[in-house]
């Protein structure tokens, strides 16, 4: 964020503008900590310009060849993405085969999130593979 002026603020999100539904105005906080007694002073202001960006999925990796055990690199391209991943990952996040593909927020874009794709447990990789198999290798001490 750049304070231009002593009413222009610019912004610019490095993953792209966040993903929102419907058009929304951004919030400016300015927060002051009194440390003598823990009070705080905060300051807002909001814009009259509203931003929008739908999630739209353009493309995503095609014939992806990966091991069961995972870690290859998969491309979703989509504008703000990044943004969303990286800023609540708990509840925003790709899944494949119903696990979640880890975020590689240091090789995405604002329109390309990355992440690895997780171990993949299958009848055939539990048996050739131990992906998923319980195991009583555990030493004590």
């Amino acid at each position: 964020m750049t304070i231009e002026s002593a009413t222009s603020i610019v912004a610019r999100w490095i993953k792209g503008v966040p993903v929102v539904v419907n058009a929304t105005a951004p919030i400016l906080f300015f927060e002051k900590l009194n440390t003598t007694d823990d009070m705080s002073v905060i300051h807002f202001a909001s814009g009259q310009i509203n931003i929008s960006n739908a999630l739209d999925i353009t493309a995503a990796s095609t014939d992806l060849t990966c091991s069961f055990s995972g870690g290859c690199p998969f491309d979703v391209s989509a504008k703000g993405l990044s943004t969303l991943l990286r800023g609540d990952p708990e509840n925003n996040f790709v899944t494949i085969c119903d696990r979640k593909c880890i975020f590689q927020d240091d090789d995405s874009t604002d329109e390309i999130a990355q992440c690895l794709v997780p171990q993949v447990s299958t009848t055939y990789s539990d048996e050739n593979f131990k992906i998923a198999v319980p195991s009583e290798d555990l030493k004590s001490g």
